[in-house]
Order: C-alpha cells, then structure tokens, then sequence
C-alpha cells in the first residue's frame, strides 16, 4: 500500500517547518550576550600602576639609594622568618595570583633539589628556601594577599561622586543579591548570608 503524493509533501513540509522552528529557536537562546568585563584602569592591579606611576616611588627610591634600589630590585623573603600567619598568607596569595600577573617569586619550600641534581632542575632555585622576585611583584602579591580569600572585596568600594562617602551603595543591585553572590564567589553556602555564619570580609 503505497501513501498518496500529497501526504509524503505534507510530511516534508511539515519536518521542514519543525527544522525552520528549531533553527530559530537555537539562534534565539544560542545568541552569545554582550560581554561583561571591568575597566583595566579600575581594577587592583590598575589602581595599583596608577599609584606607583603618580607617586614616582621608583625615581625616589632610586635617588635615595645612589641608583642602587627602585622597583625593579630582586629582593629576597626567608619563610623561616616569617611567622606562621605571614607564611600562610603569603602561600595563599601564590595560590590566589595568575601567571600574567607577574606575582609569581623564584624560589621557595622545595624549589632547590640537591646539590648532586642536574643542572637543569635548579632553574627555580635561589638559595635555600628563599623566595626572590623584584620589588614591583612583592607589591603585586601583596594585592592580591589583601584580597584573600575574595570576600575582602566587600572593603575595597570607591564611590565616584564622592570619594571621601564612608558608605557605597550599588543601586542596581539589591544587598541581598550582593551578599548571596559575594557567598558564592568565596565559596560559601548562600544559607550562609542569612545566618550570618559567612565570612564578613573582615580579616
């Protein structure tokens, strides 16, 4: 028994108009929405160029030190004195910073093998357990420590109409949602923020 013409076009037409649906419908929920990023200049490490640049930190210090000193000096840090929090907060911060932030230090806990190892694995060796890089990263790392763990952002506000406003309010964005976000990004369970057992930002 063999179906009539017109029922085989009925039946293509129809699988091409559900094609057409589902093609629009995809193209509709698919659609990539604008990107959404910060200013450069109004990030940490932004405000943090825009200071050392405003103050001339490196000039002064390179006169005071007849040229011997300024932000781009190795300096060294001995984690065997450091207390047990300075240590922590310092590992913390290299776990927290990126690559291209140019945080990361030569050097450190078990970065020099022995003294009978090839040549090759002491690359990242300084001297002991010492961690060294220049001036302007330990200035980097320590942005990125005062901001470990993320909910420390709750104490970093800048309002633009009046820079010396002790208080910032978002008006965009309701306080709830705010702090349920902030629970998020630092891991935190969103019940948290109505308990009030969340981290509050304060160190």
């Amino acid at each position: 028994m063999t179906s009539s013409p017109k029922r085989h076009l009925r039946a293509r037409l129809g699988a091409l108009a559900l094609s057409c649906s589902l093609v629009v419908f995809a193209g509709t929920v698919l659609t990539p929405a604008p990107a959404v990023a910060w200013d450069p200049s109004t990030t940490h490490q932004g405000l943090l160029e825009a200071a050392l640049t405003r103050s001339a930190l490196h000039l002064r210090w390179m006169d005071a030190s007849d040229l011997q000193r300024g932000l781009f000096t190795d300096l060294r840090i001995d984690p065997a004195l450091l207390s047990v929090e300075e240590r922590r907060m310092i590992e913390l911060a290299l776990r927290q910073s990126h690559a291209d932030l140019g945080a990361q230090p030569l050097g450190g806990p078990g970065s020099c093998p022995r003294a009978d190892a090839p040549p090759q694995t002491q690359l990242f060796c300084v001297d002991r357990d010492l961690w060294q890089q220049p001036a302007l990263g330990w200035l980097r790392l320590g942005m990125i420590a005062e901001v470990s763990p993320p909910a420390r952002h709750v104490h970093h506000f800048l309002d633009r109409h009046d820079a010396e406003a002790m208080v910032w309010e978002d008006r965009e964005l309701s306080p709830a949602l705010l702090r349920i976000r902030q629970a998020r990004s630092n891991g935190e369970p969103a019940a948290g923020v109505a308990t009030g057992t969340d981290f509050s930002g304060k160190a």
